[in-house]
C-alpha cells in the first residue's frame, strides 16, 4: 500500500449529487497546504490498480471514501478515462461513476462486462469540459462479480457510431473497497 498526505491541491467534482475531492497529483508525493484550516485533510491509498481518497470535512469532522482509478493512453499522460467508486451515506448504496471524452453517444450506455458478460450499464447524467458523467448503483453482485474478477471490460459509443472498449484491472478492488468502507 502507497500511502500519500495531500492538502489544498484538488478538484471538486460532483458524483451523485454530492461534492467530492479529488486530488490532482501529477507524478508523485506530497503537496503542501497553503493552510491546512481552510481545507479538509485528505489522505491517498493506493491498492495495486486502485486509489482510495478519504476526505476529512472540517464542518462535520465526518469521513468520506472515495475508490478510483485512472486509465491513460499508453506512453502518455493524458487521461482516457476515470472510474470512480463511492457508498452514498445518505442512503447507502455504491456507486461506480464513468468519466469518459466528450463527443460521446449519450444515447447508449457505458457497459461493463467481466468474461463477455454484462454486469453494469451506466447512464449518462451530464457532461463538463473535462468529459460526460455515467453512473450506476452497485447491488451485492455487482460488488461480488467485480472482486472476483481480475479485469472487466468497460465499453460506450462515440457520437460518430465508433464502439470503445478498455479493458480495465481489477488488481486491488477488494483491498480499496473494504479499506473505503473502513473509513
Amino acid at each position: 500500500m502507497q500511502r500519500t498526505n495531500i492538502g489544498a491541491l484538488s478538484l471538486i467534482i460532483l458524483l451523485s449529487g454530492a461534492m467530492v475531492f479529488v486530488p490532482l497529483l501529477a507524478g508523485s508525493a506530497t503537496a503542501t497546504a497553503q493552510s491546512v484550516a481552510e481545507t479538509p485533510d485528505t489522505l491517498v491509498e493506493r491498492y495495486r490498480d486502485w486509489s482510495v481518497t478519504c476526505t476529512k470535512q472540517t464542518e462535520t469532522d465526518a469521513q468520506q471514501c472515495l475508490m478510483s482509478q485512472q486509465l491513460t493512453r499508453p506512453n502518455s499522460d493524458q487521461t482516457i478515462m476515470s472510474i470512480y467508486v463511492r457508498q452514498d451515506v445518505a442512503d447507502g448504496d455504491a456507486r461506480m461513476t464513468f468519466l469518459v471524452p466528450l463527443r460521446v453517444s449519450l444515447l447508449n450506455e457505458v457497459r461493463t462486462t467481466i468474461n463477455e458478460e454484462q454486469i453494469l450499464g451506466a447512464r449518462y447524467q451530464s457532461c463538463t469540459p473535462s468529459g460526460c458523467l455515467a453512473r450506476s448503483i452497485l447491488d451485492q453482485e455487482d460488488i461480488m462479480a467485480l472482486r472476483a474478477a481480475e479485469s472487466a471490460v468497460v465499453a460506450f459509443d462515440l457520437a460518430n457510431s465508433q464502439a470503445v472498449e478498455i479493458t480495465i484491472s481489477l488488481n486491488g478492488f477488494s483491498a480499496a473497497w473494504d479499506r473505503m468502507l473502513d473509513k
